[in-house]
């Protein structure tokens, strides 16, 4: 049996191919908080190259889905692949 930070290893290696579903298991893993939230952190650092995270917050009601749609479309324009996780 393989343990957590080999099978954290491999799930954030199928997630950088492209498996959604191994990157929802990792989202779900860092939404648990704890010892594999940390692994998972630990397994990702410096994975992001030239990536850019970006955090919207506001009330209800202000206009940020509005926004983070006007950013993906302006970001998709000029030719940048974009991934949204709202919470």
């Amino acid at each position: 049996m393989e343990d957590s930070t080999e099978h954290i290893s491999k799930m954030v290696a199928a997630s950088a191919r492209g498996d959604r579903a191994a990157l929802a298991r990792l989202v779900t893993l860092v939404e648990r908080r704890g010892g594999p939230a940390r692994e998972v952190g630990r397994a990702v650092l410096g994975l992001g190259g030239a990536a850019h995270a970006v955090g919207i917050t506001g009330s209800p009601g202000v206009g940020k889905s509005t926004l983070v749609d006007g950013l993906v479309a302006a970001a998709r324009a000029g030719g940048a692949s974009v991934g949204v996780l709202a919470v």
